[in-house]
């Protein structure tokens, strides 16, 4: 199974509005922020998907989950790949014994300097080499 989360809510962010002369809207200036986070996990083999929401994302939200995943799936072992996400490598994260994990940390991009202009410029017709390169 692949795992992963995702924060889902509102930020309040001040825009401006139409007012008739000579009124002036008068605006609270607080940011408000609310968030939920969604855990998932997906077999593309069986088609399976299993989920939850959390208030938070940390590292007993991800305990919660493996154990909701590992009753669901009693009679099965398990390879969860995940991310390299603090909540998923963390000491105090409680692992069911049907639950082996992997994971894996995404790299940023090593592309040497200007490689990526270089392809940009061939994809559309041109062989000059960028500035810089």
């Amino acid at each position: 199974m692949f795992q992963d989360e995702a924060r889902f809510g509102r930020m309040v962010r001040i825009r401006r509005c139409w007012a008739q002369k000579p009124e002036r809207p008068v605006v609270c200036n607080g940011y408000e922020r609310q968030f939920l986070y969604v855990y998932g996990a997906v077999s593309p083999l069986q088609g399976q998907l299993d989920w939850m929401i959390a208030p938070k994302m940390n590292t007993d939200f991800m305990s919660k989950f493996l154990a909701q995943v590992s009753a669901k799936h009693r009679r099965d072992f398990i390879v969860m790949v995940v991310d390299g996400a603090s909540s998923h490598v963390a000491k105090d994260l409680i692992v069911p014994k049907n639950i082996g994990s992997m994971s894996f940390r995404v790299e940023r991009d090593v592309t040497p300097r200007g490689t990526r202009a270089r392809l940009s410029a061939a994809r559309q017709g041109r062989t000059e080499k960028p500035a810089g390169a």
